[in-house]
């Protein structure tokens, strides 16, 4: 057996964010974390996911939605379930407009309570969201590092892990992403 991990993003029950896929229904995911913590199977985090022979469940959220703190959270708490949660800070105390559905992003006082919750770490979605594989790497240097840099300041604690905007890397964007201090 090995470590699943399940990526998500917004937890909200507005139709055009469920329908546009960007949103799963806050039922669902209660019943995705409560299937978790019933499962048998152990709660991972990301850290104890890395580790060869690990098994169990791993929950994390990219871009940074406001609902991670104000719906995902509590959920999580409920259950004692961790997860990780990848910011783009570029788009913290914003309402970010993807593809046509118009999102509200964590403020940066939510992002603070989240790190103060023992259950979440927060990583790096990089400052912009953007696919990395089309950026410079003086670009992507100067990216990650500002990304890393803001978080860390916001949350102070290290953001040691990175999750690729769009899932898009090859391997000069992870030796960037390692160059900044990015362990995985």
């Amino acid at each position: 057996m090995s470590v699943t991990t399940l990526i998500y993003h917004s937890i909200n029950d507005r139709a055009d964010l469920v329908a546009g896929g960007a949103a799963l229904p806050v039922a669902r995911f209660f019943e995705h974390i409560k299937f978790i913590a019933k499962s048998g199977r152990t709660p991972a985090t990301l850290a104890s996911s890395l580790h060869p022979g690990a098994t169990g469940i791993a929950v994390t959220f990219d871009d940074g939605d406001a609902d991670v703190f104000e719906t995902a959270l509590p959920i999580l708490q409920k259950f004692g379930v961790p997860a990780t949660v990848f910011v783009s800070s570029s788009l913290l105390d914003t309402e970010w407009v993807d593809h046509g559905l118009k999102r509200r992003m964590l403020t940066t006082s939510q992002l603070q309570s989240l790190a103060a919750s023992p259950l979440i770490e927060i990583g790096s979605h990089a400052h912009v969201h953007a696919p990395m594989v089309l950026r410079s790497r003086a670009d992507l240097l100067e990216d990650l590092s500002l990304s890393k840099q803001m978080l860390e300041t916001i949350v102070g604690k290290p953001v040691r892990y990175l999750a690729y905007p769009h899932g898009s890397h090859n391997a000069d964007v992870m030796e960037v992403a390692k160059q900044v201090g990015f362990e995985a």
